[in-house]
């Protein structure tokens, strides 16, 4: 087999076989990592998108080259395809860099890593934060990103939709109030876990 020495096609033709021959997310998903890589630049992009008939081009406002990885753009994608305003790579105080959140009170974190102990700990801690400070928080993995945005995206709903407040948009098991539990874990009698 001869050796290749040089790229067979050009970056501007790879970009336009990627807006025409790839889904709409993974197109964007390529793109935001091309971009933030320093790969392509808007300009390329842009150049694509007017080789191309009018029902594969992108809007600018598709792209994000602040996205960290090709499933961050993915399930961003999705929830905006949902209609719901989506702010990437947002600094809360007290709770450090989120990935998103959305409608101003969901954090989305997409874990498309192994979790390293230190890591996890870390992240269960920021949740916890976020938590205390009335935000909710949706955490996401690779799998569900990629193969089940629509989980995804239920979920962020739910949670961008549910009332704020002790009390409210919680549901307990007895309409008196939050259910107590023994040592056991035990609600009224019955396990909570079998």
């Amino acid at each position: 087999m001869d050796e290749v020495t040089r790229p067979l096609s050009t970056v501007d033709d790879a970009l336009t076989r990627l807006l025409a021959c790839q889904p709409r997310r993974m197109s964007i998903a390529v793109l935001d990592s091309a971009l933030r890589a320093g790969i392509v630049s808007d300009e390329r992009v842009r150049g694509a998108n007017a080789r191309v008939p009018a029902v594969f081009r992108l809007s600018p406002r598709d792209l994000d080259p602040r996205a960290e990885s090709g499933i961050e753009s993915l399930v961003r994608v999705a929830i905006r395809d949902a209609g719901l305003r989506v702010a990437s790579q947002v600094v809360i105080p007290g709770v450090g860099r989120v990935d998103f959140l959305v409608e101003g009170r969901v954090i989305v974190e997409v874990d498309g890593r192994e979790w390293h102990r230190g890591e996890q700990e870390r992240d269960y801690r920021r949740d916890l934060e976020a938590l205390q400070r009335g935000y909710r928080v949706v955490r996401v993995d690779y799998e569900h990103a990629v193969a089940h945005a629509e989980l995804v995206v239920a979920a962020v709903v739910r949670s961008a939709s549910a009332a704020v407040g002790v009390g409210e948009g919680v549901t307990f098991l007895r309409s008196s109030g939050p259910p107590s539990l023994d040592v056991r874990g035990n609600v009224g009698g019955q396990a909570l876990y079998s």
